[in-house]
């Protein structure tokens, strides 16, 4: 994959558009993403468990997918400058930072619909945004971030009940014998 010129035009006219808010967004993506998990946690575990193997696992598709593409970022073709600490300069294709996004939104819609649905669809749609605001991705990074995210949301969810009875086996803060009648059915 290599960059067409209508990304280049997008990546050029956004670039720095909101620099504040877009750096906020980028930098304290993380930072959402644990706070779900644990608010999650303690509400319901059988979403977090869920919520916590879709992250992870989008971790690790996203870097094998880096690793193997290995697209230079717009900065290192100099197109645009970054405008924050880039990662690296390989590894473009797709987004981490979208496809965890996208990944934790659309898990959690499959698995409660409520308020927060809205606004984590909202929050990775503007996580993935600001990634090429600030000149570290490409659009199609992005949108392939999001598909990767949203891929393995779906394929975590239709496994769901592998991953949270074994979840619920080694969680040290799972109730004691509750936890293991899982494991022995």
């Amino acid at each position: 994959m290599g960059p067409l010129g209508v990304e280049v035009e997008i990546l050029r006219e956004s670039h720095g558009l909101l620099y504040p808010w877009a750096r906020l967004l980028s930098e304290t993506s993380f930072a959402v993403i644990i706070a779900v998990l644990g608010w999650t946690y303690l509400r319901d575990r059988r979403t977090s468990y869920v919520l916590a193997t879709t992250v992870v696992g989008t971790l690790v598709v996203t870097v094998v997918l880096k690793g193997l593409i290995g697209e230079p970022r717009p900065f290192v073709l100099h197109v645009v400058s970054p405008l924050t600490n880039p990662d690296e300069p390989y590894g473009s294709f797709p987004s981490g930072h979208t496809s965890r996004s996208f990944a934790l939104a659309a898990a959690y819609h499959l698995e409660r619909r409520d308020a927060l649905t809205a606004i984590l669809w909202i929050w990775a749609a503007l996580v993935g945004c600001s990634r090429v605001v600030l000149g570290v991705h490409w659009p199609h990074d992005v949108i392939g971030g999001a598909l990767v995210g949203i891929t393995v949301a779906v394929a975590t969810h239709r496994t769901a009940r592998l991953w949270v009875r074994f979840l619920s086996i080694v969680d040290p803060l799972a109730r004691g014998v509750r936890a293991w009648r899982w494991y022995v059915r």
